[in-house]
């Protein structure tokens, strides 16, 4: 029967990490709790999942007796509100029990194990990847807001990892910067529901272990981010991505350019964003873009000058790219070819964004 000794904040910032009750078994609602080592040393591992994700958080803790048992991970943070310092979690047959001083709770446990119910991978099929967290992460978050959400074509519900590229496309934008750590034989289609934490689990992360789960030769089905303290698998997205060059403006379709400060443009396409979310016309001349709508009328100044254009844009959409850009330049190349309009990034060799004009 499971007994030890764990610092509170410890075990909720643990839980903190569990993937939200999306599962309809009830295996996929609890958390796999699991004590190893001995006293003073040992560590517990806490596993939650669903069908796309598996997250499993080690901390480290004094075993007095191993164990493993399923449990509800929002009682589980229940039990231990207000406790500060170290508390005691003991088994016996009738359930869990955290205590610290006069304060117990006691939690009913379930048989079962959620992971061998319902695996994402077989660990003897995991190839490892060359792990450039930094450069993957990087990658990942300038292009994740092109992301389709819930395209019928579930592939672009996706961020694309292959070519040497990170890739987001949907039906009205897209996004691609290169990626050469990634090896020429691995395509991974990451869903975009799960982006996000995991670009919380790479970010600061400088070791981490990527791997990849495949049958055989076939295309790799799951995606394993391995840090100290945490690892988080995340089954990929089965589909063909489609090619990213049939959607990027030819440069002789680039009728005109002009290129602005991104900080300095944010504020006048926040305000656009909010208050002309329908649409707005964007005037480029005399050195200057005019943004133009129903609601706001606002210049942003164009370093050395600006080529004549006129199009109608989502501003929201622009605003995305200027948040990818951070500091550097942004370049509006004009398109008149059915419109889709290109973006680059100074000091970004290789990164292009797209926006479809409104209709």
């Amino acid at each position: 029967m499971m007994k030890l000794t764990i610092d509170a904040a410890a075990l909720r910032d643990a839980l903190g990490h569990s993937v939200a009750r999306t599962g309809v078994h009830e295996l996929q609602h609890l958390a796999l709790l699991e004590a190893t080592g001995v006293a003073p040393m040992g560590q517990v591992s806490l596993t939650t999942m669903d069908f796309v994700q598996q997250v499993t958080t080690r901390t480290e803790a004094q075993v007095e007796e191993g164990g493993e048992l399923a449990v509800d991970p929002k009682l589980l943070k229940s039990a231990l509100l207000g406790l500060e310092g170290e508390v005691k979690i003991t088994q016996d047959e009738t359930g869990l029990q955290v205590s610290q001083g006069r304060c117990r709770s006691r939690i009913e446990t379930v048989v079962g194990d959620p992971l061998k119910a319902f695996p994402l991978f077989d660990e003897e099929q995991a190839q490892p990847l060359p792990s450039m967290a930094a450069m993957w992460y990087a990658a990942i978050e300038r292009v994740a807001y092109a992301a389709a959400k819930s395209d019928v074509r579930h592939y672009l519900n996706a961020v694309f990892i292959g070519r040497q590229q990170a890739i987001a496309l949907s039906g009205h934008r897209g996004a691609s910067t290169p990626l050469p750590s990634v090896p020429d034989d691995i395509e991974l289609l990451i869903p975009e529901a799960t982006v996000q934490r995991l670009l919380k689990a790479l970010e600061g992360e400088k070791r981490v272990v990527l791997e990849v789960f495949r049958r055989g030769k076939d295309t790799p089905h799951a995606l394993r981010m391995r840090s100290e303290g945490l690892d988080l698998t995340v089954k990929l997205v089965d589909g063909r991505y489609p090619n990213e060059s049939t959607v990027i403006p030819k440069p002789k379709d680039v009728t005109a350019k002009a290129t602005f400060s991104a900080p300095e443009a944010r504020i006048a396409f926040e305000r656009a964003a909010a208050l002309d979310a329908k649409g707005v016309r964007i005037q480029s001349g005399d050195g200057v873009l005019r943004i133009a709508g129903e609601h706001t009328d606002d210049l942003v100044e164009c370093a050395g000058g600006a080529q004549a254009f006129e199009v109608g844009i989502n501003p929201a959409y622009v605003l995305d790219v200027i948040k990818a850009a951070g500091d550097d330049d942004v370049t509006w190349n004009f398109t008149a070819v059915d419109g889709r309009q290109l973006f680059t990034l100074g000091g970004r060799e290789g990164e292009i964004h797209i926006i479809m004009p409104l209709r």
